[in-house]
């Protein structure tokens, strides 16, 4: 179990500072970076969301070391020009990404729920961090069952991660270049946890970043419900990530092409047919959710 000393102090810093966020971000009137032209608005809520990202993935670390079994040979040697230094940046990825997507996700619902969707953003924040902080110590210096089942709560984490992200960015509609100014990074990161035992991780990371932006550009032609359009992009970056997974010197086998590939086709026909059900059924039947398009 990580150190209590050190867990508990930095979850407090990071949902305090969420409580500095809410207040700037649940006025009636919201600053705003004006970036001119066509470009979206960005919050001034952002940068600090990105700020205890930062301050989120630096925690794992933080947390880590503190352990006694802890051992320098853990570290990933980290070489910036004439900078040179070791961390453990693999372990930053998740809980980086965790205030950011649960931010970006919850503040969608805020014209339905209000003060509401705040609270969902600190108990997902919390939650998760303590759940990939827990799972961190089992896969670094835990038993081979609890490494087994570390990483599988980690997969189950980045998978909903992503989902939160890409319900995000579908949801604004950005045009294909804003919106992979977003998605490059993000599901690049993501990429690289799923797939960085492979030795060419970074490159097949960035090469599931460019499908995913090719896939919101298609999507874009979908007029289906925002959710289902993440839900979507989740497919596709299962499929392209879990075959990856399977992939050896020769490539990747047939048989595995073929399974994740009817996954990706039978999943995309049950949405699709999920999206045409919502489509003609009477509008006195339906009970549309109200959702406040919101700046960046």
């Amino acid at each position: 179990m990580p150190r209590l000393d050190r867990l508990m102090p930095l979850l407090t810093l990071i949902l305090a500072g969420f409580g500095v966020i809410f207040l700037l971000d649940a006025g009636p009137t919201q600053a705003v970076f004006n970036l001119g032209g066509d470009l979206p608005k960005i919050s001034v809520a952002w940068p600090l969301v990105l700020l205890l990202s930062l301050l989120a993935g630096m925690g794992g670390e933080f947390v880590v070391r503190a352990h006694q079994r802890f051992t320098r040979s853990m570290l990933t040697p980290v070489h910036v020009g004439p900078f040179d230094w070791a961390a453990l940046l693999p372990l930053w990825i998740l809980p980086a990404l965790t205030p950011t997507a649960a931010f970006a996700f919850f503040r969608l619902f805020r014209g339905e729920y209000g003060i509401v969707t705040y609270l969902g953003v600190l108990v997902a924040t919390g939650v998760l961090l303590i759940l990939l902080y827990v799972t961190q110590h089992g896969l670094l210096l835990g038993t081979r069952a609890q490494q087994a089942a570390a990483g599988i709560t980690q997969t189950i984490v980045a998978y909903g991660l992503a989902f939160a992200i890409f319900a995000a960015v579908a949801f604004n509609q950005y045009r294909t270049l804003y919106a992979a100014c977003l998605l490059l990074p993000t599901v690049t990161l993501l990429g690289y946890h799923l797939l960085h035992e492979h030795p060419h991780a970074w490159i097949l990371a960035l090469l599931v970043a460019c499908i995913l932006v090719e896939s919101y550009w298609v999507l874009g032609f979908w007029p289906a419900r925002f959710l289902l359009n993440a839900a979507a992009l989740l497919l596709i970056f299962y499929g392209a990530t879990g075959s990856l997974q399977q992939a050896d010197e020769s490539g990747i086998p047939r048989q595995v092409v073929t399974e994740y590939g009817l996954i990706v086709l039978v999943g995309l026909l049950v949405l699709g047919l999920a999206a045409f059900l919502l489509a003609v059924r009477p509008a006195t039947a339906q009970a549309p959710l109200t959702l406040v398009r919101l700046r960046l």
